[in-house]
């Protein structure tokens, strides 16, 4: 898959989230997913749900770090 395909999967991914959120959380979570795809890296849906709720007051930014940092084998 080519990088604008990875990276256009995730927006449509995000897509589904748009009433969900506002838009200033929406272009948040955009210019996230546009950042990362710079670096080669795409949002799935886990990391799409996260940001969400990261943005709907959820889920802390620190928790989601300790949860990815304890799947890595970090903590």
């Amino acid at each position: 898959m080519t990088w604008i395909k990875k990276k256009t999967a995730s927006m449509k991914l995000l897509e589904q989230y748009r009433d969900k959120i506002s838009p200033q959380s929406y272009n948040r979570i955009l210019r996230v997913i546009g950042n990362s795809a710079i670096e080669d890296i795409f949002a799935d849906e886990n990391d799409i749900k996260e940001l969400v709720l990261i943005e709907q007051g959820k889920l802390s930014v620190d928790l989601s770090i300790h949860s990815y940092k304890q799947s890595w084998g970090l903590e």
